[in-house]
């Protein structure tokens, strides 16, 4: 997987972690929120900062890749930073 602003590639590893989803529009800040409430996690904020939990990071995106490629358009997707 890639960093998003540093172009850094990284090795997802199977350990717990915070999952921050940042968007600078408000609807797809709700369509977000809302997807992932619907994949059973808890939506958090802090500051400002919307985030969510992952007992095993490695397997959250194993798991939900394609479903969050299904459920997002590529534009949305390039909007969304997680």
């Amino acid at each position: 997987m890639q960093c998003n602003k540093c172009n850094e590639v990284f090795e997802l590893k199977s350990q717990p972690s915070k999952l921050y989803w940042m968007s600078e529009i408000e609807e797809l800040r709700y369509k977000s929120e809302k997807f992932i409430k619907e994949m059973g996690y808890v939506w958090h904020e802090y500051g400002g900062v919307h985030y969510i939990e992952v007992s095993d990071t490695k397997k959250f995106f194993v798991e939900n890749y394609h479903h969050i490629r299904k459920n997002f358009t590529q534009m949305e997707s390039e909007a969304n930073r997680l």
